[in-house]
């Protein structure tokens, strides 16, 4: 949804991505896109309802984008033995088993629209997020002012040090 938004839709980017990391203990979720300067907030604006929709419905293509997505990556995980061997040792670091990255796999490619709706809810929450904005501050400051960013909640510009 994101990269079809921003790349196909808008023209603000070549591309955009979204994903959870999930560790042992903790999950972080991250998204990025290098956007046109002067389409900075606006697809900001538009990152943020896409992540707020995230415990929408979702379809059949979207399950199946998001299937074959995962198989992709895992797959480009163990392309070669140095990956495959960073994969598992990645999973005993964080006290996993390493059996467990293939029932992971099965996990996903079995989720369902309803799976992945309650996910979302559960997990998305765009009100909480840390937003990293680089470019021109003279150009970004008063486009930011100028943005109805409150459906997000509130947020603080910190600027960085010189």
């Amino acid at each position: 949804r994101l990269n079809y938004l921003l790349r196909e839709q808008k023209g603000y980017t070549y591309g955009a991505w979204a994903q959870f990391n999930n560790e042992r203990d903790f999950g972080v979720f991250s998204g990025a896109s290098n956007v046109r300067g002067d389409a900075t907030v606006a697809a900001l604006q538009d990152m943020l309802g896409v992540f707020a929709s995230a415990g929408e419905g979702f379809d059949a293509q979207d399950v199946q984008k998001a299937h074959s997505q995962s198989f992709t990556d895992e797959v480009g995980a163990a392309a070669t033995r140095s990956a495959l061997a960073d994969a598992f040792a990645e999973r005993a670091g964080d006290g996993l088993r390493p059996d467990g990255w293939g029932k992971e796999l099965e996990l996903t490619m079995t989720a369902t629209a309803s799976d992945m709706q309650a996910l979302g809810k559960r997990f998305m929450s765009p009100e909480s997020l840390t937003v990293v904005l680089a470019g021109d501050l003279d150009t970004l400051l008063p486009a930011l002012d100028g943005a109805d960013l409150t459906p997000f909640g509130d947020y603080t510009i910190v600027e960085p040090l010189p």
